[in-house]
């Protein structure tokens, strides 16, 4: 859904749209008066036209985030029980505070993407001592405080009814643990569902954990 559907796919990576505008707009001069009808030329005329636009999709992005603001919701920053330091600060919600900041100030796409990483835990995903704690409950948390901050957020804004929320892996994960802590990779993996407009239920089959 994120890539274009002929040639390379051109992205770049940033916390803010403010960094992404001050990026933008750190580069570039004045643009050549003509262009030679060669490869050279075609190539050239392209990056001339992808700075285009990305001068246009900055000034709009900062526009819409300046006029866009959250809620007086409290979005979570740190696991609060035992995990390794490195699973301890929340990744996700900044990611979803930014995109509820976006639709309250009236941009107009479509589809957003936040990813959460660390899933593939084929080792040390629970603390020996305590299945219940370790990086895959820390990781857990993550998930579910910064969606529930999201949704209290969204509806705080007006905009719930707006909103689908929807999880997605690149693979799924085992339910038994192997030898080492962890989980090995499953064939499928469950799609959770937010919103409003969801009703409420289990699609497909649940699989039976205990079996």
């Amino acid at each position: 859904a994120f890539h274009r559907a002929n040639g390379i796919p051109t992205a770049v990576s940033v916390n803010t749209p403010q960094q992404f505008y001050n990026l933008i707009n750190s580069v570039g001069g004045e643009p050549p008066a003509s262009v030679a009808d060669t490869h050279y030329g075609h190539e050239l005329q392209w990056i001339m036209d992808i700075e285009k636009k990305s001068n246009q999709y900055a000034g709009r992005l900062r526009e819409v985030f300046e006029k866009g603001s959250n809620s007086d919701v409290q979005y979570p920053e740190k696991y609060p029980y035992s995990t390794p330091a490195s699973k301890a600060n929340n990744p996700l919600a900044p990611q979803l505070k930014m995109i509820a900041r976006l639709l309250s100030g009236g941009v107009q796409t479509k589809i957003f993407l936040a990813r959460i990483g660390g899933f593939d835990t084929h080792a040390s995903q629970v603390e020996e001592y305590d299945a219940t704690m370790g990086s895959h409950a820390a990781l857990l948390y993550h998930l579910s405080e910064a969606i529930k901050a999201f949704q209290n957020d969204l509806l705080k804004l007006g905009l719930e009814d707006r909103v689908l929320t929807v999880t997605t892996s690149e693979f799924g994960r085992r339910a038994a643990s192997n030898g080492s802590w962890g989980t090995d990779h499953g064939t499928a993996a469950p799609m959770l569902m937010f919103g409003s407009g969801v009703k409420a239920g289990i699609t497909g089959i649940n699989p039976d954990l205990y079996d």
